[in-house]
């Protein structure tokens, strides 16, 4: 009899795990569809945009191997760099394919580690489906749609949760992680932020993953000489000015309260009165002190440095915004309180919202009506979304697949030396390829 019940046990256990990847299959496969539907044309019509065709493909076509040492902006950018150099091994007519393709990969694996039961911050299925269909829907999230550039940011939480999570059973899985790792270390600033995490993980949990701890360091040392040594354009603002402003307000609201809970841009405008400056400070102050007592009463310690992490970036990203010249502080807040652009920056902070906001729900909603809310959420969000042209995707974008393809072929019957500039999206941006021996 006993032999019987072991013999179920196992069979039971077999089952579970079967219907735990099943169900994790579903949810990393949610978003990854909505994403596509989102955005289908630009399947069926890949462009290079911005930095993806003027500097990493035409450095890495122009220059090779040399171009992995090329800042940018103030930042080594290896990821980047290695993965045009993977794209010129292709004739050129499929660059902008593989771009694409590259951001939406990018994009799938961060889905892929965010459901994940080695991570574990999500503890129940309707956790799971929250975050699921907020991603998929998310508002504000136009420039990572098959952009490799812009993805790069969801790349650092990558990094991130390869750290946080359980080390996999296959020593394949393992060494493919850490490779991955050292790239995102030595791409943007990641690299100092996992160092904090890895180092407070040390003396707390007594957590002796030295080879994370070292390429941590050793990433944060590069970006500091690079970021040194660097000519690169971006004003900071001042906290005191961050601190005391009514913009900064509108932005936070702007840019990640709605977007975060109505998958739309509803803009407040910068001449609002002042009492409703009021309600508006009253109204985010009580939001982000309920949001920080359930993270520290409540949260998985994993979800706690997730949160960390996307907080800091979020606040690095209010104090040095994309906007070079000559503007006052005051004005760069004005004018990023109702920005289109660099939406990439904020989706930190709206990811940090919808993470909180499953959790928070979960715990604070009997069991009973907890689907009921989810499928209200969704459909007052994707309701709202629609009203305001935001759930289709629309970056705006000339058609130059012709004209790339045209740059192509006459790049090959040019003399050896002579370049060949091809516009790209957005206009204005071109790239300039250099033909070869």
């Amino acid at each position: 009899m006993s032999q019987t019940n072991n013999t179920l046990d196992k069979i039971r256990l077999i089952i579970d795990k079967k219907s735990h990847l099943f169900l994790n299959i579903g949810f990393i496969t949610i978003p990854c569809l909505l994403y596509i539907t989102r955005a289908w044309q630009y399947i069926i019509n890949p462009q290079l945009y911005a930095e993806d065709g003027a500097v990493w493909l035409a450095d890495a076509y122009n220059h090779g191997v040399k171009s992995l040492f090329s800042p940018y902006n103030g930042f080594a950018h290896t990821a980047e760099r290695i993965w045009a150099l993977f794209v010129t091994m292709f004739p050129l007519r499929f660059a902008p394919f593989l771009f694409d393709f590259g951001g939406f990969f990018i994009f799938a694996l961060f889905c892929f580690y965010l459901f994940s039961n080695r991570l574990n911050i999500l503890t129940n299925n309707y956790q799971k489906l929250f975050v699921a269909l907020s991603l998929g829907l998310i508002a504000n999230f136009g420039e990572f749609f098959f952009n490799f550039s812009n993805s790069i940011f969801l790349l650092g939480l990558i990094g991130l949760c390869i750290y946080l999570a359980k080390p996999s059973s296959s020593p394949i899985v393992r060494i493919l992680e850490k490779i991955l790792f050292v790239v995102t270390c030595l791409t943007l600033p990641f690299a100092w932020f996992y160092l904090v995490i890895a180092t407070f993980d040390y003396i707390w949990r007594k957590q002796r993953r030295i080879f994370f701890i070292a390429a941590s360091a050793i990433g944060s040392l590069i970006q500091v000489l690079v970021h040194h040594f660097s000519i690169y354009q971006r004003q900071d603002i001042p906290l005191s000015t961050l601190a005391t402003s009514k913009y900064t307000l509108i932005e936070f609201y702007n840019q990640i309260i709605t977007p975060a809970f109505r998958f739309a841009r509803i803009d407040i405008s910068t001449s609002i009165p002042f009492h409703e400056v009021l309600v508006l400070f009253i109204f985010s102050v009580l939001l982000l002190c309920t949001l920080l007592y359930v993270v520290i009463k409540h949260a998985p310690l994993n979800l706690k440095f997730i949160i960390f992490f996307l907080a800091v970036f979020t606040m690095s990203a209010f104090l040095g915004p994309l906007v070079g010249g000559n503007l006052s502080p005051i004005n760069i807040l004005k004018f990023m309180d109702t920005a289109q652009f660099g939406n990439r920056y904020f989706f930190y902070g709206i990811l940090a919202m919808i993470l909180i906001t499953g959790l928070t729900t979960s715990i604070y909603i009997k069991k009973q009506a907890l689907y009921g809310f989810l499928l209200l959420f969704i459909i007052f969000g994707v309701f709202t979304s629609v009203s305001n042209s935001d759930l289709r995707v629309n970056k705006g974008f000339v058609n130059y697949s012709s004209v790339y393809t045209k740059g192509v072929n006459t790049l090959g019957q040019l003399k050896s030396g002579k370049i060949e500039v091809i516009p790209e999206n957005p206009v204005g941006w071109s790239i300039n390829l250099k033909t070869k021996n």
